[in-house]
């Protein structure tokens, strides 16, 4: 990379013969429990200087309302950090608004009032240490859940395991992440007031440190490598959900939900191609093995045999079931236990019922069931020759008979009542009229 960006430089750049790139010198950073430098910083500004502090805190900024990176000073006390590098049911630990788990990993917020060498023992005595933020997802998880333990008025600052080695000097790129490929020239970098890098011509391009405040040309990188959003699979989830775009080195973690089990890698990290390094998993149903559960005097016909498939009871003849005739297979693979039992059938039998217009006939039906009476009456027509005004119910007795409760009365239509009444009148009328019209 740096012969093809050499090359480029010269083939398009004019005199002088220098360029800026963009690395810049910073404080030298390790982690307290892996005694590693840090290779990828949150800051909320880029490049903080020596007199900020020696250790790093999760600070609340006022300005953009959010956690970040905060070089602080050891004798502050705040709150604290820890990680255990196992479950947190492994430590003895629930989750909650204090304490969550990512990838495997507990975090402990410890809501006290701790210097940085004093935090750093408590994480210790409670066998972990102070946390260590290594990428992305891991970094923007954590500053949620400080932002929301704010809102909830519990602490604005907390100690996590970063702090200054104090010594030699380190050079940073423009996204923070630590210098780990170097090109400098014969005995450079020389000066400790030049925090700023640039590539000249006369020294082959190779680097030189210079003050930051040096007009030159600039040369520029476009479109840094990023992965884009894998999507959820289905059923599944995703952390962090809130981006379509992750850096490199960030990671992704995949769940399933309740009924449902991972297929493929849970942790997916970006490369240095913009690819992950796995395919995105998938989510398969639960498997219930085996048959469900049996139900006297009846058949089972399964119709699927994964998570939320279920399996139908059908009660030998003359038998019925007293309520719902299902199993389900569940999220733990197993069938669920109907409570269904296949009962004989009780039964009101064919019965006639006189009525003022007729006979009205009930039929044979199980115990419980309903007849509309307009059923029951006879001659009913779109005019309503018969009103019905009563229903008849098969219920079962106290010694256990089944009988039809019902007083079956069908009434005529009052339309009709009314032009009977006048037809009638009409009939009479005209027999009075007669005899008058006869002694003409």
């Amino acid at each position: 990379m740096q012969n093809f960006i050499a090359q480029l430089t010269e083939e398009n750049l004019r005199s002088p013969g220098w360029v800026w790139i963009g690395a810049r010198e910073g404080l030298d950073w390790k982690w307290r429990q892996s005694d590693t430098y840090i290779d990828r910083f949150f800051w909320e500004i880029a490049y903080p200087d020596q007199s900020s502090g020696d250790c790093i805190g999760l600070s609340y900024q006022s300005n953009s309302g959010e956690f970040a990176w905060s070089p602080r000073s050891p004798g502050d006390e705040i709150g604290l950090l820890c990680q255990y590098n196992q479950s947190c049911q492994s430590v003895g630990l629930n989750q909650s608004d204090m304490v969550l788990e990512y990838m495997g990993t507990c975090f402990q917020f410890l809501d006290v009032s701790k210097n940085c060498d004093d935090g750093a023992e408590e994480c210790n005595e409670r066998g972990g240490f102070l946390a260590e933020i290594l990428d992305d997802s891991t970094n923007a998880l954590l500053l949620d859940r400080a932002l929301y333990l704010r809102d909830l008025g519990v602490n604005t600052a907390w100690w996590i395991g970063g702090y200054d080695v104090g010594v030699g000097r380190s050079w940073y790129w423009s996204d923070k992440t630590r210098m780990n490929y170097e090109e400098w020239s014969d005995n450079e970098p020389n000066n400790n007031n030049e925090d700023c890098v640039e590539m000249q011509r006369e020294r082959q391009y190779q680097w030189n440190d210079q003050t930051c405040s040096v007009r030159s040309r600039t040369l520029c990188q476009i479109g840094i490598p990023a992965c884009g959003d894998p999507g959820e699979p289905l059923h599944g989830n995703r952390l962090p959900d809130d981006r379509t775009t992750y850096s490199v080195d960030a990671t992704l973690q995949f769940t399933c939900q309740e009924g449902y089990t991972l297929s493929g890698e849970s942790i997916l990290r970006c490369m240095n191609d913009g690819a992950w390094n796995h395919q995105r998993p998938s989510c398969e149903a639960v498997e219930c093995e085996g048959s469900p559960p049996e139900v006297a005097l009846a058949s089972t016909m399964i119709l699927g045999s994964v998570y939320q498939d279920i399996a139908l009871y059908t009660c030998q003849v003359s038998y019925i079931p007293d309520s719902e005739p299902i199993s389900f297979c569940q999220h733990i693979g197993t069938w669920s236990t109907p409570n269904l039992t296949c009962k004989e059938r009780q039964l009101c039998w064919n019965a006639t019922v006189e009525t003022v217009f007729g006979q009205a006939r009930l039929p044979m039906t199980d115990v419980g069931i309903v007849i509309d009476s307009e059923e029951l009456c006879p001659d009913v027509d779109s005019e309503g020759l018969a009103a019905p005004i009563i229903r008849a119910v098969c219920q079962v007795s106290s010694d256990g008979e089944t009988y039809w409760n019902s007083s079956i009365r069908c009434q005529e239509n009052i339309t009709r009542e009314l032009r009977r009444i006048l037809m009638a009148s009409y009939i009479l009328i005209t027999l009075d009229a007669l005899p008058v019209v006869m002694k003409r």
